[in-house]
């Protein structure tokens, strides 16, 4: 009976020992894939306020860089975008408000707008050639910018306006407006075609690459029925 009793009393003694075994072994493997999901987890290289912007413009907002730059193709010319969302929320609600055109051999660089009541909300390219015949080799001249200005609460206002950037110019020129800009693209190397509503009719506007001054416009169609 004793024996019975001694080999139980050894047999409880070694599941004890082996639970908190395994129990450790359980514990070490968690805190391992924790310290491994954080390290592998991604960083965001937009968090904080960038530096570039003065206190007083911020109005409870946090800027930084996004991750989308570009170069402008056949230039020296980066193009980087400065993004700005309420507070320290996430950035993945953020709005762009501002573009830095950094030159790639002397590394200068100037904002396209004087501030930051603005929102971009598209942009396309110019080419020296035909947009047709676009091929990688065809310079990028000018950047045709859609914007919006952005009210108190950070949202876009009534009206849009577009804009144009010379390569190797300075600011951004505003040259026309409307209730809204429905679509724009090359046509051809010298004009840019626009399809736009105003005052609740649509109209197609063809503008001059070279200055970007109003060539011709014309009523487009009602949608058929």
């Amino acid at each position: 009976m004793k024996d019975v009793e001694k080999f139980f009393r050894y047999l409880w003694r070694f599941n004890a020992v082996a639970m908190a075994v395994i129990g450790l072994g359980v514990i070490v493997a968690f805190a391992g894939f924790l310290l491994s999901a954080l390290w592998s987890a991604p960083r965001s290289d937009r968090a904080g306020t960038f530096v570039a912007v003065p206190k007083s413009a911020r109005h409870g907002y946090t800027y930084g860089l996004g991750n989308d730059a570009f170069r402008l193709a056949g230039t020296s010319e980066e193009v980087f975008v400065l993004e700005r969302w309420k507070g320290d929320d996430s950035p993945s609600g953020a709005r762009n408000v501002n573009l830095l055109v950094v030159n790639g051999d002397t590394a200068a660089s100037h904002w396209l707008f004087r501030g930051n009541a603005q929102l971009i909300l598209s942009r396309d390219e110019v080419h020296a050639s035909d947009i047709a015949n676009y091929n990688a080799l065809s310079p990028v001249t000018a950047l045709v910018l859609t914007v919006a200005d952005a009210g108190t609460d950070g949202a876009a206002k009534d009206r849009e306006s577009l804009y144009y950037y010379r390569v190797g110019g300075g600011d951004a020129v505003r040259f026309f407006t409307a209730d809204r800009i429905l679509a724009g693209r090359q046509a051809g190397a010298d004009k840019y075609l626009v399809i736009y509503q105003d005052g609740g009719a649509a109209a197609a506007g063809l503008f001059s690459t070279y200055d970007f001054r109003l060539l011709a416009k014309k009523p487009v169609p009602q949608i058929p029925e």
